[in-house]
Order: C-alpha cells, then sequence, then structure tokens
C-alpha cells in the first residue's frame, strides 16, 4: 500500500497549437515503488503514446521523461501488487479536464494484461469535449480584508465567478482597517530572530515593553510558540528574509499595476522610510546587515543622528537619543482602509463577483476528502474551489477542516491623529526599531493625518481596547513628533494573523478544493498584491515569478 502523498497519478489534457487534445499518464513516485513497476507504467505510457499517434497530433508532445518532472495535483491512495505478470494500480484521482477545472474522483484500473482497456481509456479522456467550466471555475473567497479583496480581483480577472464572503457588514472592518499604513517593501525582517530571542524576556516583563502574553496557558500560543523559537535560528531567518523580499517586489508592481488599471486613490506616496535605532548594538547590527549584501541594499543610506534629525525636521528626538538610522527612500505609504473601499467599490460593478457580507461561516462541507461548500448562517455556499483569507480566524477554520494551521492573532494597536494647522508635517514615515512603533504619514481626500501603530500582544481572540496600551502610542506621538493628542484621537486595535517565522501561508492545503492566502502578520498591507498574484496564478497553474514552494504550508515553520 503506497499513500497517496508519495505516490500519484494524473490524467491531464494536453493541447498543441493546432486546439488538438490528449492525455497524459502522469505518475510522481516519491515513495518506494518498486522499479519493476515503475518500469512497467513506462511501457504502458510509451505505447499510449504510440497507439495515440495516429489519431491525434498532442501525443507526439507525450514523452516518457516527462513523467518524472509533471507537477501533480492529485490527491489518493494508490495501492499496487506485482503478481507475475499483472500489474494492477487503482486509486482515486482527480481528472484535470483544463488548467481550471478538478472533476469529481473517478476510479482508474490499469491492468498490465490487458494493455488495451487502458489505451481505450486515454482515447476517451482525449476526445472528452470541453465547456465553460473547463476554462472558469466558481471560487468562494473566505474573507473580505485587503487579502481577500485583492485575490478576489485577480480570479475574477482570470475569468473565474467569485464569491466573497465575510461576517461583518463592510470589506475591510478586521485588521485591515486602521493599520500601520506602511508599505514596506524593503524592511519585511521576520519577528523572530536570534536577537529577538535575546530581547524576548526583558520585553514580556516589561509594563510598557512593546510585547505582552496574557496570564493563563493557552495550549495553542504553546504549540505555536515552539515553532516561534525554531524560527529563531539565523538560518531561518535568512530563508525568510529572501522569500519575503521576492513577494514584496512583486506586490509592488502588482499595487502600481491595479492602481492604475482601477484608478485607485488612497493617498499612496512615495515617502521614504527612515528607520531610528535608539542603541549602538541595534544600529550595529543594522549596518552590518547592509554592509554583508550591498547590492540588495543599494537604495538605503546609513545616517549619523544628526543626519536623520536633519532629513526629517517633525522628529522632536534629541541627537543623545539616538545611535543612527536608516533611511530607504523607495518606500510607500497608503491608506489601507481606503484602498479597501476603493476596491470593493470597483468589485461590486463586476458581473463576475457575488457578495454574502454579514455572513457568518459555520463550517466547512466535505465529500469524498474534498471541500465541496461552506455552511454559514443564511445557507451553504457550494463551489469549485475555495480560498481561505480569514487572517486570524483562519486557523479556527482549518482546525474544522481536519488540519492544523500555525496561525496565531498578534494583537496591534493604533491612533489616527489630525495634523493640527501650522504644524510641522511628516515627510516620512518613521519606525521605532527598539519600540516596534511607526508613524506613517497618511492623507485621504487632501486631508492630512499621522497613523500611530505597534505593540505585539498575545491575547488570542481578544478584540477589546486596552486603554494602557493606547496610552503608549499617545505619549510615544507626544515624544517623537511633538503631537498632542487630546483632541481627535481615533483608537483603534486588531488581530494580525502571524505564522511563527512571520511568512505567510500561500498555496494548497491537506483538503482538496481549499487553497491558503493567508498569515501575513505585520506585512499583509505590503504583501497583499503580490500575495493574490501568487495565488491566481498557482490556482490557474500558470508560471510564476518567484518560488512559490517558499511560501507552501510545509514550510510554514
Amino acid at each position: 500500500m503506497f499513500d497517496g502523498d508519495d505516490n500519484r497519478l494524473q490524467f491531464r489534457n494536453v493541447r498543441n497549437r493546432k486546439g488538438h487534445a490528449s492525455a497524459k499518464l502522469a505518475v510522481a513516485p516519491r515513495g518506494r515503488l518498486p522499479a519493476a513497476n515503475v518500469a512497467l507504467l513506462q511501457t504502458i505510457l510509451f505505447k499510449s503514446k504510440e497507439r495515440l499517434a495516429g489519431t491525434s497530433p498532442a501525443a507526439k508532445h507525450i514523452d516518457q521523461p516527462s513523467i518524472f518532472h509533471e507537477l501533480i495535483h492529485v490527491r489518493g491512495c494508490v495501492s499496487s501488487e506485482n503478481s507475475g505478470t499483472r500489474l494492477d494500480v487503482s486509486c482515486k484521482l482527480r481528472i484535470m479536464q483544463t488548467s481550471h477545472q478538478l472533476q469529481r474522483a473517478k476510479r482508474l484500473s490499469v491492468l498490465a494484461c490487458n494493455p488495451r482497456r487502458e489505451f481505450k481509456l486515454v482515447a476517451r479522456f482525449a476526445q472528452a469535449p470541453t465547456s465553460k467550466r473547463d476554462r472558469d471555475m466558481k471560487i468562494c473567497v473566505l474573507g473580505a480584508g485587503v487579502i481577500g479583496l485583492t485575490t478576489a480581483w485577480w480570479l475574477a480577472e482570470a475569468g473565474h465567478d467569485v464569491t466573497i464572503i465575510d461576517r461583518h457588514e463592510a470589506a475591510a472592518a478586521g485588521a485591515s482597517a486602521a493599520n500601520g499604513g506602511q508599505l514596506s517593501y524593503t524592511f519585511v525582517a521576520p519577528l523572530a530572530s536570534p536577537a529577538m530571542l535575546l530581547k524576548l524576556p526583558s520585553l514580556l516583563i516589561s509594563k510598557d515593553g512593546p510585547m505582552r502574553i496574557r496570564a493563563g496557558f493557552d495550549p495553542a500560543l504553546v504549540y505555536w510558540g515552539a515553532r516561534f523559537l525554531l524560527a529563531c535560528r539565523s538560518g531561518a531567518v535568512r530563508e525568510t528574509m529572501s522569500a519575503q523580499l521576492a513577494l514584496a517586489a512583486l506586490s509592488r508592481v502588482e499595487l502600481e499595476r491595479l492602481t492604475q488599471a482601477m484608478g485607485l486613490a488612497f493617498g499612496l506616496k512615495t515617502a521614504g522610510k527612515l528607520v531610528v535605532y535608539r542603541t549602538e548594538t541595534e544600529f550595529n547590527s543594522a549596518r552590518a546587515a547592509i554592509s554583508v549584501d550591498p547590492g540588495i541594499n543599494l537604495e538605503q543610506r546609513v545616517l549619523t543622528p544628526a543626519e536623520c534629525l536633519a532629513l526629517e525636521p517633525a522628529l522632536r528626538l534629541a541627537t543623545r537619543d539616538l545611535a543612527g538610522g536608516v533611511f530607504t527612500a523607495s518606500e510607500q505609504v497608503g491608506d489601507c482602509a481606503a484602498f479597501c473601499a476603493a476596491l470593493a467599490s470597483r468589485l461590486k460593478q463586476r458581473n463576475n463577483i457575488a457578495w454574502s457580507l454579514r455572513t457568518r461561516i459555520v463550517g466547512p462541507v466535505r465529500s469524498d476528502g474534498r471541500l465541496v461548500a461552506v455552511e454559514t448562517d443564511k445557507g451553504r455556499v457550494q463551489a469549485d474551489c475555495f480560498v481561505l483569507c480569514l487572517g486570524s480566524q483562519s486557523s479556527a477554520f482549518a482546525r474544522a477542516c481536519g488540519f492544523y494551521l500555525p496561525i496565531y492573532p498578534l494583537k496591534g494597536y493604533s491612533i489616527t491623529l489630525t495634523v493640527e494647522p501650522g504644524a510641522r508635517a511628516l515627510r516620512h514615515s518613521i519606525t521605532d526599531f527598539e519600540r516596534k512603533l511607526v508613524f506613517a504619514p497618511l492623507a485621504v481626500d487632501g486631508q492630512p493625518f499621522v497613523r500611530v501603530a505597534g505593540i505585539a500582544d498575545f491575547e488570542s481572540d481578544d478584540t477589546t481596547v486596552d486603554p494602557s496600551r493606547v496610552d503608549i502610542l499617545q505619549r510615544a506621538a507626544a515624544e517623537v513628533l511633538g503631537m498632542t493628542a487630546t483632541g481627535d484621537v481615533r483608537p483603534w486595535c486588531g488581530l494580525r494573523p502571524m505564522t511563527p517565522n512571520s511568512r505567510p501561508i500561500i498555496g494548497w492545503s491537506p483538503l482538496q478544493g481549499l487553497f491558503i492566502n493567508s498569515g501575513h502578520g505585520m506585512l499583509g498591507w505590503t504583501l497583499a498584491c503580490g500575495s493574490a498574484r501568487l495565488t491566481a496564478d498557482l490556482i490557474n497553474r500558470k508560471p510564476v515569478g518567484i518560488e512559490a514552494s517558499a511560501f507552501a504550508m510545509r514550510r510554514s515553520t
């Protein structure tokens, strides 16, 4: 008996330039499939090619070596027995009519003693008619935050019929509502690192520290925390940095393309980002990281305390308060909530997008090992494919589907301050590295304001605003920018979906029919468009521009 994850079979239509279709038998032996069995399957494939060659020009594209490097997207149990000259291979598998469509499971029997039967099966698939559903799918996007909305747009652009489900009354009502506003394409360091491991005890015991763990035993946090400690290794950090930089670069390109195509207005501005360091140790580490690979960091400038204050006149810090800074001129800012509102408005104008807001997802509906529908408080929603974009709620849905998703809610806060008339405006976005706080100059409809955000509290799914945490942001605004937060202050908190290594999970789940695009943590706004593009390309089986395996579920630790 061979497990389906180790040995999988697939028939797939192949088209040549004239549109003729044939079928291909693909075998991916990653376990210990007996060599005799593999050789026999190779022979069957080769003889299938010979038989089809006279009836389908596309059959010429079938070649024996291709069975070892074909991309397989089939799950199921494969059993094999070698008894004399007879080989029985029986499995449940998905028939890929095209890159867009998965039919229901069918049973295939390959008999070595009767190859003619197998040839007829191949010919029947080769002549299968096409339909509209062969090209497009009905896809249900679970979640209407910035990740869900951008995913829905790219899937709709590919021609799919998309349904968006969210429990809130409006889109982007969760963690996308009032985040930090920074589009940080270069500064994508994970939360887990060797330095964080050393500072973690002091951060957790400090009353006003940027991190806090609620008292009490939380098994989910313990399990997640163990993976977090493993992610603090230097090698893991380097892998995450490399993957995040590639995804961030893709996201920047796709955000620009989407903004121009849809004419979205959300205060997007290339303001540049200044990261200030208060200790010599942190500053020297940042400077060393830049000098290690200057090719990657050509846009970054190392500044002295005096240069930091000269670059950003709105800073109210003294030179003695700083050890130095790093400035990246290409970094951007934008109001995520305004972006989501504008994008949602455009999506509602499309004929192939349906909305189901104020709808609570009750649980998954499975059939034959596949997700076929979701049960909601308004009825059952069926689709060919589902994309999980529920943010911090993703782990609960995955648990209901029967697998573990390493995502834990990380509670963050923000306040939004109106810039007083005559006050010195903030030119660049600022990050206080030691206190893990960001200050972003935003503007919508010509009205300038400053978003102050930060804090990382492990408090499960509690969304109650803690006045003491808001007070930290207010005092920071007064100290760093000289902005008094006595009037128009809009406090907010949200749950950011964090993976142990800060890397989002983008790829197919263990449950067939469910794709995951979640776990973006504190970089959801930055990585949204790139993640959505990657999701659509993987679902459509198109070539991708980055290493997609870096974000697969198996790499989430």
